[in-house]
């Protein structure tokens, strides 16, 4: 899907292949998790090689063993992102970047996003000389990885309907991102 599209928009792209190294005995069974992985999404072609099969690919590498994707391969990033703003802001997106995002409401069928002035705002009738700088905010953080590679969390709020959660995404998440827009269009029944 990503090879497609990045060839129709003019993106460089290489399928290459990809080694996932071991180095140890504990590395390995984390590999065969991995392996599992790429059985269940049906990702083709994806095969476990021995170290000496590995030293064949890369000489300078030592490994115990691993596995080869040759679906693998490298994007011009940049330009991807750059195409996929431009697309969506043919759509109708409005991107607000720069903006601290303190606090997310319902608000009809949509969401009421406050950003960093919103405390500000809200003390300003009763302190009118009080600036942004003057003043501390309490926020608590949010961590974005869940656990090792299992990171990936799709899914429909169970409150708001019209809200999916996408947490975690992490490598290989650019890769995916395709994928991930069009399950989000399906789950809003788009």
């Amino acid at each position: 899907m990503l090879y497609r599209f990045c060839a129709e928009h003019n993106i460089p792209h290489k399928k290459t292949g990809k080694l996932l190294v071991a180095t140890d005995l504990l590395e390995e069974e984390y590999l065969e998790d991995v392996y599992k992985t790429t059985v269940e999404n049906q990702v083709p072609g994806v095969e476990t090689i021995d170290g000496n099969k590995v030293t064949q690919y890369e000489p300078n590498v030592k490994a115990v063993s691993a596995l080869y994707v040759p679906t693998s391969g490298i994007i011009e990033s940049t330009g991807l992102v750059d195409k996929l703003y431009r697309l969506a802001e043919s759509y109708g997106v409005i991107f607000l970047v720069g903006n601290e995002v303190f606090k997310i409401e319902p608000e009809g069928k949509g969401f009421k996003v406050k950003e960093e002035n919103y405390y500000l705002d809200m003390v300003r009738s009763f302190f009118p000389g009080l600036k942004l700088e003057d003043i501390s905010l309490h926020q608590a953080g949010i961590r974005a990885r869940l656990k090792d590679y299992y990171d990936f969390i799709i899914e429909r709020d169970p409150k708001y309907t019209n809200l999916i959660n996408l947490v975690g995404i992490d490598s290989p998440g650019l890769t995916a991102s395709l994928a991930i827009a069009r399950y989000v269009s399906e789950l809003l029944g788009r």
